[in-house]
């Protein structure tokens, strides 16, 4: 019956909206535009691209229906205009009221002050309402914020969508197509709008000549010519291919040394062949013209030649370290502070780093600092950040690669660079000019959170709700060597399901969401240092940017059943390939030490005692994790200088070693005799873990239309334990499957592992882990309005164990691993708020690899599910009443599931 109201109410609510007079505030004798419509005949002409020329676009559609217009609509201008006149002279008696309250107030302290012969008094202001910029009230704020007026056709502007769909064809080639349009006028008073596009025949590229009469310029293109092939040939007359064609050589030539090269000089000469609709093109390759040193106003032609660097100076802007008075110090000097930048007065002359040059012979790099008082930073680490040398070639990379590697310092809150031509050489020099920033910064940040990584490998995409608060300080320049120090205190309040809870599907999602179960803060401290440590910087290539990290930190977990202490330190390399890939390795056998304690309720200890699962107790026992060696490599595509959309690929690979350097001093170790623990052995009595783990992330991105893309994700990772570790991965450096990032059609760890039937086990635990994962998901993602995006999707993944887990059955990986994929289809709508997105995803299981096989799909027939659980209770006579009240009463299977989440899932 409560379905039955639920589907009656929203029914006569869509039958209210689609009976809405959309053209209700349409003035008379004019037209609601309903849609555009666009017929192309002809060529291939992109239909979007097309769309987004015309100059009215019909009112925004979501689901089928003119939201924002019904809502414009219901809304009564004139009620709106009432009330916001009300409001105004409301405003205007409370401001008057203010004044006279301000007026009284002033008085009485000014008699106070007189009696008291004080020669002052404090003044009293009461701050006015702003009648310019009230707030809107919330019918203001609907209508004429969040709703859309209709959209009343206007004719000229439809001639000039037709004009300029026209010269948008012409760009493309097809200088003979003809546009027309056809209006059909309904008696409602709404238009449809046709364009009829006959392209007809696109002119191509048949052949293509060079004239470069610069000899420099002319053998840097044939290098060109050999490393780009030319792919016009052929091709369509494109103008934007063209222009993109001739950024492309600019931009080659002046990474070859050929300063200042403009694609404004290369200029296209077209000869067409009507007959044949073909192109003879030609590059005319010409000399650039500045402005002449001897006589005003005037240009001349000047050569491109190769331009080397003559001197390279850095401006240090600020007056920090500066004794005495500054301004009479330039008085004095003859020197102004009205210039572009704070002058400087003292000059350094930096040249104690020692290279090869090509010739194999030892050289100095050299390198001027100008700056006021003392260089608060060493001239070594701001040196080796410039790609730029003296008598060396200046690039468009080396330049572009300088900045952003003086960026990275984080030292800067401005960086400029100015190249100056020396005249009549083929020299430059190079100024950057930089001001410091702040050196110490105190900052706090609040985050709302729904991943919930593992603290070292990031392998962890359960999704659970929190809260966090983290209190940070940074020193930027700790020792004047650009080593930045960061202490934080962090504090999460995370939304999960109790440890031991034996419910793992929905039924028990309000409870999720209303209730706090784990409480989580910790200090944590991090040291970056300039370059690799153990290694001189003048060795490090200048071209790769290289950094150091140690970082440690302290961390007290309060769950429902324990009280968690994780201590951790880490000692990263971090070393920069140009634009496009990261690799990160941790020092050689100090690459991780963590070690963890933990203090189980004695309900829970007992609870683990009865089960005697070896895997479940390593996931909650006393660990010391030595990590001999972990390196990571991450790949992203290079910005490409394109207008048109192109696809994005990304990668991040992991590999991690763990235990074999404290493994091979054994014969110094204590080892367990009898137990759970039996055969492993212990460091400081604790068992320390001996795995290999290799993790993948492969994320693949082709946008479509406009503010559409699809996007693709694959997970594959692996752990191997052994040596010391006999049952399962770690918990941190474990598996987990479902939730918001993850297969959206299970809550957040609840999936897998394999084919494991958790609605059978009434000890079951609510996190599931698993020593392998597969997970492959992809996205539609497109645009419903301004405000709104919405994606479709489809996720596919789980989990497995490697060894056999007797306490849950069908988790181990087999040869029918293909046969246990949990697959969720589902929708999702996304609100970006600019520095967030928040994201809502209903995922519906349709493949459920826990049922029994004939019975996974949500199309089979579902009876040997629920004879299963029947035959369970019945062959179970034992279980407690509780046991089987929750085996009983289980949620039917394929129910979706509805997640929250902030950011995009990838």
């Amino acid at each position: 019956m409560k379905h039955f109201k639920f589907t009656y109410h929203l029914l006569i609510l869509l039958l209210l909206l689609i009976s809405c007079k959309s053209t209700k505030f349409v003035p008379k004798d004019r037209y609601l535009l309903k849609k555009n419509k666009i017929e192309i005949k002809g060529g291939d002409v992109d239909e979007a691209e097309l769309s987004s020329i015309i100059r009215q676009q019909p009112n925004r559609k979501m689901l089928g229906l003119k939201w924002d217009l019904f809502l414009y609509n219901r809304i009564d201008s004139a009620k709106v205009t009432d009330k916001r006149i009300r409001k105004n002279i409301e405003n205007r008696f409370e401001n008057q009221r203010r004044k006279l309250r301000q007026d009284k107030i002033n008085e009485r302290r000014i008699l106070k002050s007189q009696r008291h012969n004080l020669p002052f008094y404090k003044k009293k202001n009461i701050e006015l309402i702003d009648t310019l910029k009230s707030n809107m009230f919330l019918k203001e704020w609907l209508k004429y914020k969040v709703a859309e007026p209709p959209v009343v056709f206007d004719s000229v502007l439809y001639l000039k969508s037709i004009e300029q769909i026209s010269e948008y064809l012409k760009k493309k080639g097809f200088y003979y197509s003809s546009v027309s349009g056809k209006l059909k006028y309904k008696k409602n008073r709404k238009v449809k709008v046709k364009y009829i596009v006959e392209t007809g025949k696109q002119y191509m590229i048949d052949s293509i000549y060079y004239e470069v009469e610069n000899t420099v310029v002319k053998q840097e293109l044939e290098k060109f010519f050999l490393e780009h092939e030319s792919n016009l040939k052929n091709q369509p007359f494109d103008s934007d291919v063209l222009d993109e064609y001739r950024n492309s050589i600019a931009h080659f030539l002046r990474d070859k040394a050929i300063y200042g090269y403009s694609p404004n000089s290369i200029r296209y000469e077209v000869d067409t062949n009507k007959l044949k609709t073909t192109v003879i093109l030609g590059m005319n390759f010409q000399e650039r013209k500045v402005f002449s040193e001897k006589v005003k106003d005037s240009l001349v032609i000047k050569k491109y030649q190769k331009t080397y660097v003559d001197n390279i100076y850095f401006h240090i802007i600020d007056t920090n370290s500066f004794n005495g008075n500054f301004k009479d110090t330039i008085r004095k000097l003859g020197l102004s502070l009205n210039g572009k930048y704070l002058p400087t007065i003292d000059t350094l002359f930096y040249d104690k780093i020692k290279q090869k040059n090509s010739e194999n012979s030892t050289v100095n790099r050299m390198a001027y600092f100008l700056y006021n008082g003392n260089v608060f930073l060493n001239p070594l680490i701001i040196e080796v950040q410039s790609l730029l040398e003296k008598n060396g070639e200046i690039t468009d990379f080396f330049i572009e690669s300088t900045y952003s590697r003086l960026q990275q310092l984080g030292l800067f809150q401005t960086i400029k660079t100015e190249i100056i031509e020396i005249p009549e050489t083929d020299k430059v020099q190079v100024h950057y000019y930089l001001i410091p920033a702040k050196k110490e910064v105190f900052s706090t940040q609040f985050r709302i959170t729904t991943t919930q990584n593992s603290s070292q490998t990031g392998a962890n995409t359960s999704s659970y709700f929190g809260l966090n608060l983290g209190l940070n300080y940074t020193n930027k320049n700790l020792f004047k060597g650009a080593e930045k120090l960061t202490f934080g205190l962090n504090t999460t309040l995370q939304a999960v399901p109790p440890v031991n809870d034996q419910k793992i599907d929905n039924s028990d999602l309000k409870e999720l969401t209303t209730k706090f179960y784990q409480l989580e803060i910790g200090p944590s401290i991090k040291l970056e240092l300039p370059g690799l440590f153990f290694i001189p910087k003048v060795k490090i290539n200048k071209s790769r940017q290289a950094k150091t990290i140690f970082s440690g930190n302290y961390s007290l977990q309060k769950r429902d059943v324990y009280l968690k202490e994780n201590i951790q330190f880490n000692s990263t390399w971090k070393y920069d390939i140009r634009n496009t890939q990261t690799i990160q390795m941790g020092i050689p056998l100090i690459s991780v030490f963590q070690f963890v304690s933990i203090i189980k309720s004695a309900d829970f200890e007992s609870y683990l005692l009865e089960k005697n699962n070896p895997f479940l107790t390593n996931t909650f026992s006393k660990q010391f994790i030595w990590q001999d060696w972990r390196v990571s490599f991450e790949y992203r595509d290079k910005n490409k200088i394109s207008k048109k959309r192109t696809s994005t690929f990304y990668y991040l690979g992991s590999f991690d070693l763990a235990g074999n350097l404290v493994s091979a001093f054994r014969k110094f170790q204590n080892v367990d005799t009898a137990g759970v623990n039996k055969g492993q052995y212990r460091v400081g009595g604790l068992i320390y873990s001996q795995f290999t783990k290799i993790d993948n992330t492969i994320i693949f991105t082709q946008p479509i239309r406009k503010n559409q893309s699809i996007n693709l994700r694959t997970l594959i990772g692996a752990g191997l334990t052994y040596g010391n570790s006999n049952t399962s991965m770690p918990y941190d450096y474990s598996f987990f499957a479902g939730g918001s990032n993850d297969v959206r059609g299970w809550r957040p760890s609840s999936l897998g592992p394999g084919s494991y039937k958790h609605y059978l086990d009434t000890n079951g635990t609510s996190i599931q882990i698993g020593d392998l994962r597969l997970a492959i998901s992809a996205e539609y993602r497109f645009q419903l309005n301004k405000k709104w995006k919405a994606a479709l999707f489809i996720d596919a993944g789980n989990i497995w164990t490697v060894r056999k887990d007797n306490n849950r059955v069908g988790s181990q990986f087999s040869s029918d691993w293909y046969k246990e994929i949990g697959i969720a289809p589902g929708i999702g709508i996304r609100k970006d708020f600019g520095f967030f997105v928040a994201r809502i995803d209903l995922g519906w299981p349709i493949h459920d690899p826990s049922l029994p096989i004939g019975a996974r799909w949500i199309f089979q027939n579902h009876k040997e599910y629920f004879d299963e659980i029947n035959n369970f209770i019945i062959n179970n006579p034992g279980m407690s009443d509780n046991a089987s009240n929750k085996i009983s009463n289980s949620t039917l299977p394929f129910t979706p599931r509805l997640s929250f989440g902030i950011g995009y899932p990838f």
